[in-house]
């Protein structure tokens, strides 16, 4: 455990990352936290906590957006942003338009929660938020459409990503990025009461961060298993990285990458993919 300069707690150790997780004199951000940087937005409480909705198949929108995709694309926007959109549309039976609209406007939500961003996209967030709440009502519902749609599409990205570079295109791949390049970079946590944690003493209402792609860089085979509200939303991350990836390898076997990989800036918790450039023309390359 170290004291950052700005007064929060920091660790990259697994043992003590996992003994954080678990512990029950931590909690989540959220808007009710006690301490909050300033200018950062968490998520409220009951989507944090709230159990995810259940989704739909996943295999009828992967294979829509694959057989769409031809020359050059962008693997983000045009196919992993897609699917999420597609399959949570056809799993909360509303618009399309409608609600990749809002997973767009809200894709930043995630690092909100840490990072300030702009005030535009802090207001379009929190109008598209309120959207959501309106039109869904299930919090665990828009802790999907906000949160797991967000991972998911990291997830798939940084897998794809990995892939382009020529790593192995085996189904554990997915492995790979969620120890190398995990969705979640930085996972936060808050003391409910003060106490003695790891050598530290931690005071009610102190931060506490753990370097979650730290802490899966120390050899340790299994990736670090996080609390809310991403535990709650890995799996459907996860579903979707492998559905969607063994369908688009089978269908453009020889995929290459046509430019750098852009990533958004303002994003210390996911590092989320903005553009992946890719070719599923199938002619050699020259």
């Amino acid at each position: 455990m170290v004291l950052s300069r700005d007064g929060v707690w920091v660790t990259a150790s697994r043992g003590l990352a996992t003994e954080l997780i678990a512990h029950p004199g931590f909690d989540p951000m959220t808007t009710g936290s006690p301490y909050a940087p300033c200018n950062v937005v968490p998520l409220d409480e009951d989507i944090v906590h709230a159990a995810p909705h259940p989704t739909a198949r996943l295999i009828v929108p992967v294979t829509r957006v694959v057989e769409s995709l031809a020359g050059e694309v962008d693997l983000i926007s045009g196919f992993a942003a897609r699917i999420c959109a597609e399959a949570l549309a056809e799993t909360f039976d509303v618009p399309l338009p409608w609600l990749a609209e809002r997973i767009a406007i809200t894709s930043a939500a995630v690092d909100a929660a840490l990072c300030p961003q702009q005030l535009a996209v802090t207001r379009r967030m929190l109008g598209a938020l309120d959207d959501l709440r309106d039109r869904l009502s299930d919090p665990g519902a828009v802790l999907l459409t906000v949160v797991g749609a967000q991972l998911a599409t990291t997830l798939l990205g940084n897998t794809l990503d990995m892939l382009l570079e020529g790593s192995s295109r085996a189904p554990w791949v997915v492995d790979q990025p969620l120890s190398l390049q995990p969705p979640v970079h930085l996972h936060a946590l808050t003391a409910r009461t003060g106490l003695d944690f790891g050598g530290a003493r931690v005071a009610a209402g102190d931060q506490v961060v753990v370097l979650v792609g730290a802490v899966n860089g120390d050899g340790a085979c299994a990736p670090l298993l996080l609390g809310p509200p991403y535990a709650a939303v890995f799996p459907f991350a996860r579903m979707v990285t492998e559905t969607a990836l063994s369908v688009l390898v089978k269908r453009f076997p020889r995929l290459r990458r046509t430019g750098p990989a852009l990533r958004r800036r303002r994003a210390p918790v996911t590092r989320a993919l903005l553009r992946l450039p890719a070719s599923t023309d199938v002619r050699d390359e020259a």
